[in-house]
């Protein structure tokens, strides 16, 4: 009898560890909501610059955006650089952007990192950029002649945007984030010479003002 009750007691654990795995395994996991997502934009690094995004999540598919952006480069300066080119020499930027981003369905207000999204922002953002360059010089006889100078230029940038955007996942916590959209520019400059301008030719300049075209990707993670 005894050795029975133990054959049957096994036999019982058996089948309930067996049922508890099947259940795990046919139950769907739980997704819990992420508190915050941290995104690259790739981008930024063709200007030189390095923009991260961090996106905390407000409820109801609410979130707040915070994205930090810098610019830094240093290129030779044994090569003069003409004074309305608007290459440089040396460039030092920063900036700041704070957005609203409404998820519009509400299957994913949940969801880690997916779905279709809103997006609203505005942005500040302040260049240095410094060039030696040559500069067209009339001699006193009447001819031209060039000359080496040193220009700097001080730009800050304010504006918005209104995006569209979509956020696919990878994995359960890694995603890309396709966005396209609209955008507004507004520049001042502070130079020492008189071709600031020439950063404001079209809208991938520095100091461009006017409508601007907004896409990219961006690569992110959900914390």
């Amino acid at each position: 009898m005894k050795k029975l009750t133990l054959l049957l007691i096994a036999i019982l654990l058996v089948a309930v560890t067996t049922k508890a795995q099947e259940e795990e395994q046919t139950t769907p996991k739980t997704i819990e909501p992420a508190k915050m997502t941290l995104t690259f934009e790739p981008g930024y690094l063709f200007m030189s610059g390095l923009k991260l995004n961090f996106s905390y999540n407000m409820g109801k598919g609410n979130w707040i955006v915070v994205s930090p952006v810098f610019y830094g480069a240093v290129r030779d300066t044994s090569n003069y650089i003409y004074e309305r080119d608007r290459s440089y020499h040396k460039l030092i930027g920063y900036g700041l952007e704070l957005g609203h981003k409404v998820f519009l369905f509400h299957e994913y207000y949940n969801n880690r990192a997916k779905g279709f999204y809103f997006k609203y922002d505005f942005k500040y953002t302040y260049f240095n950029i410094k060039k030696t360059l040559t500069t067209d010089f009339v001699n006193p006889d009447g001819s031209y002649s060039q000359r080496p100078g040193t220009e700097n230029t001080h730009i800050s940038k304010v504006g918005g945007d209104i995006i569209l955007g979509l956020q696919l996942s990878v994995q359960e916590k890694i995603f890309f984030d396709f966005y396209t959209g609209v955008g507004i520019r507004y520049s001042t400059f502070d130079s020492n010479t008189s071709t600031a301008y020439q950063y404001n030719q079209n809208v991938w300049d520095f100091g461009y003002t006017g409508i601007v075209p907004v896409f990219g990707v961006r690569v992110g993670v959900a914390l």
